[in-house]
């Protein structure tokens, strides 16, 4: 019998892209319930041969790729790092990771516990195609890593030499945890904040390849800033009237808790007012542009 809470999920760096390495070091991905949703799909095509009988000729698989999420609590952790980086096609440089065009893969894994075995399912050339951090003032900090992938893997036993590090992890984020929330000319409180990280991914396929040989991008990345505040003035309408771009700066947690996301270029929507119960809100959605002062759009930050 198997039972999903047994469930496990280790992640680990690809150096050679769809290639595990050899007795690789994993690190132990700790999901919310339910929050991972793993497949591997290929397209069935069915014969058009016509037949007198009217049976089918026969059926051919092809164009195999994987897809699917996972979502975490908020906190520091050596995994959402590496997928905040990934989304991010980032460049690190001290504690800062700068957006670029450097793309990360990585093979993921899921353990399944069956009565007193276990079967292992291996995700390789995973691409990070959105993160989705979500944060309102009565509930916890929660990041989405929606991802695409490339061939698969499945076995009885893990891979020889492997091992699976159950890394330190930092306080889980709540509402209250949120430090700085700056945007420029706004000074408000927040009921709510979402920050997106998006670069559209698809999976190529070659002949003589059953399986997606790379997963390329077809877009560029888009990093937005979804805030809801409470009314008090004209401030948002007077300062989203234009295409004037404006700084963000936000801190989630503090020290070595904390995340921190500097986006010196967005441009903001026309505001929409919202009331929701008692209260008065204002939304608007900030979308980073490239800055020549900073050269980037944006980056995220492990705060000290």
């Amino acid at each position: 019998m198997s039972n999903p809470v047994d469930n496990t999920y280790a992640v680990i760096k690809e150096v050679v892209k769809g290639v595990t390495p050899a007795t690789p070091a994993f690190n132990s991905a700790d999901i919310t319930t339910g929050g991972a949703t793993l497949t591997f799909n290929m397209n069935d095509l069915n014969s058009e041969t016509m037949k007198q009988s009217r049976d089918m000729a026969g059926i051919r698989k092809v164009a195999g790729s994987g897809s699917g999420s996972m979502k975490f609590e908020l906190r520091r952790d050596p995994v959402i790092t590496d997928f905040l980086a990934a989304a991010f096609s980032a460049v690190k440089n001290g504690n800062n990771y700068v957006g670029s065009n450097k793309d990360t893969s990585f093979t993921v894994e899921e353990t399944m516990t069956v009565d007193a075995g276990k079967l292992y399912f291996r995700h390789k050339n995973v691409h990070i195609s959105k993160a989705t951090i979500t944060v309102d003032a009565e509930s916890k900090a929660q990041v989405t890593f929606d991802f695409v992938g490339g061939s698969f893997a499945e076995d009885e036993a893990p891979i020889t030499g492997a091992t699976y590090v159950k890394t330190v992890k930092g306080q889980e984020l709540v509402g209250r945890d949120i430090g700085t929330i700056n945007i420029a000319g706004l000074t408000a409180r927040y009921m709510s904040l979402e920050i997106s990280v998006e670069q559209a991914r698809e999976p190529n396929y070659a002949l003589g390849e059953r399986d997606a040989f790379e997963i390329g991008t077809s877009a560029n990345r888009i990093v937005k800033v979804t805030a809801k505040l409470f009314r008090k003035d004209l401030a948002p309408e007077r300062l989203f009237n234009d295409d004037t771009p404006v700084a963000v700066a936000i801190e989630l947690g503090d020290g070595a808790n904390g995340y921190g996301f500097t986006l010196p270029a967005c441009v903001g929507s026309f505001p929409t007012s919202e009331a929701n119960g008692s209260k008065q809100l204002v939304n608007v959605v900030l979308t980073a542009q490239y800055d020549p002062t900073a050269d980037y759009a944006a980056m995220f930050s492990e705060l000290v």
